[in-house]
């Protein structure tokens, strides 16, 4: 799940043998840790919002100031590299505090309805005590919300992390 193969999130670069001023960034302001596997050193970037995963293709990630420069891998989806790279972009700014991923709070609604559902709760135990507000709510809104968080737990759980990963979910 932690590589390139699995999750296109993750960010296929190589680490610079000198620091480029415009896009270094310091790993003492940076929570980060790194392993190896099948000879490649891998590396996850702790934010406030989540992280971010960085297969190391060539190079080799230390203590200090680095830079690293992102390798887009064609063949893989596109847009979740690009994502990956203007998180790096921000890091190498300097800033710790990325877009945040706004389907992150519907998921995790669903995967609680999804165990309120197993757990035996009726729709309006879900409207109620996941997304709080009045049951049904004016024009049946909030029914309609528990509706979409129960459709989507179905989905995640068909999809599995895969689907969440891909961004298809």
């Amino acid at each position: 799940m932690w590589t390139a193969a699995a999750d296109p999130h993750v960010l296929l670069a190589r680490v610079l043998p000198r620091p480029r001023a415009d896009a270094a960034i310091d790993l003492e302001h940076v929570h980060c840790c790194d392993w190896w596997q099948e000879g490649r050193q891998h590396v996850r970037i702790d934010f406030a919002d989540g992280v971010m995963r960085v297969d190391i293709v060539e190079g080799k990630i230390a203590s200090g100031t680095l830079s690293i420069e992102a390798a887009v891998d064609l063949p893989r989806p596109l847009d979740p590299q690009i994502a990956s790279i203007r998180r790096l972009r921000t890091l190498c700014r300097g800033e710790t505090s990325p877009v945040h991923d706004q389907r992150f709070g519907r998921l995790v609604e669903a995967l609680r309805a999804g165990d309120a559902l197993a757990a035996g709760a009726s729709l309006r135990d879900i409207g109620l005590g996941i997304l709080g507000d009045d049951w049904p709510g004016d024009g049946d809104h909030l029914k309609s919300r528990a509706r979409r968080r129960v459709k989507l737990a179905a989905a995640l759980a068909h999809a599995g992390p895969r689907g969440v990963l891909s961004g298809a979910i």
